[in-house]
């Protein structure tokens, strides 16, 4: 059985991002400025657009950055700096990047939503039955066990991969952190082990993943508004194709974070319908 007192993440840990809402306030303004010049600096994929159709600017006549340095360089007050690497806006989610260990990198993403509530998008994503209905990339979503005092449990995850390559799972601990005095939510995943879930294999066993998530509610978790930060790392544990990591990054990350807001959206509507 799960000893609910061992492998704990530690509170301290998640304490060091709860102010991570201030911190990409400041990320957000320093990844769209040059910090020499002030101008605007365009986004990495725009930047790759530019250079494969040169005097094609895409009829944007806003003054861009024409320093020798393109890459954006964030500088917070911390050495510890990430670099611009993706804009969504449909989705309206910004995405940074730095390297974890050489060649493999963290990923931090922000997104912010007037029309969805924190309690409502905090049930979307730890309500597991609901999300084999709305995540089309799960393959298997079991809850293994659970401490209802401690709000943590272990879940086994398995995740579709493209053709090619074997699906890809996971055993992992959630811990829930919920201060309503201090108007934060924190949900922290990290890669973990049970005896019920053997490495299988034709499958993938990823063993060394975490992720924190920091919903920050505009008002309270009850009403509409929220901002959140997403940071995360995956180690496969085995040579990836850059171009597959890169899709997975760029495209599925995004697109998964976008249907969790979709539907957090149906939730809502359908929550309400019901109480009519």
């Amino acid at each position: 059985m799960y000893d609910s007192n061992t492998d704990r993440i530690a509170l301290a840990i998640i304490e060091q991002f709860i102010n991570e809402v201030e911190l990409i306030e400041k990320l957000l303004t320093d990844s769209n400025s040059c910090k020499k010049c002030k101008s605007r600096i365009p986004s990495p994929i725009k930047r790759r657009h530019i250079r494969n159709n040169p005097g094609n600017n895409e009829n944007d006549e806003s003054e861009e950055c024409s320093c020798s340095s393109k890459v954006a360089e964030i500088f917070t007050e911390k050495d510890d700096s990430w670099e611009p690497y993706l804009k969504r806006e449909k989705e309206n989610i910004v995405i940074w990047r730095k390297e974890h260990i050489p060649a493999m990198y963290a990923y931090k993403v922000y997104a912010q939503y007037d029309d969805i509530t924190p309690n409502d998008f905090l049930h979307v994503q730890t309500d597991l039955e609901y999300r084999k209905q709305w995540d089309d990339t799960v393959a298997e979503l079991e809850m293994i066990e659970t401490d209802h005092f401690n709000d943590r449990s272990i879940i086994y995850w398995e995740i579709r991969w493209p053709r090619l390559f074997a699906n890809r799972d996971y055993v992992y601990d959630r811990k829930i952190y919920t201060d309503e005095k201090k108007k934060w939510i924190v949900i922290s995943n990290k890669s973990s082990t049970h005896e019920k879930c053997p490495v299988y294999g034709n499958k993938h066993r990823v063993k060394d993943y975490w992720s924190y998530m920091i919903i920050k509610p505009k008002t309270t978790f009850y009403e509409p508004g929220l901002q959140y930060i997403l940071i995360y790392y995956d180690d496969p544990g085995l040579a990836i194709p850059s171009t597959v990591t890169s899709w997975v990054a760029q495209t599925q990350m995004p697109d998964f974070l976008y249907k969790l807001y979709i539907a957090t959206k149906k939730f809502a509507e359908k929550k309400q319908k019901s109480m009519k």
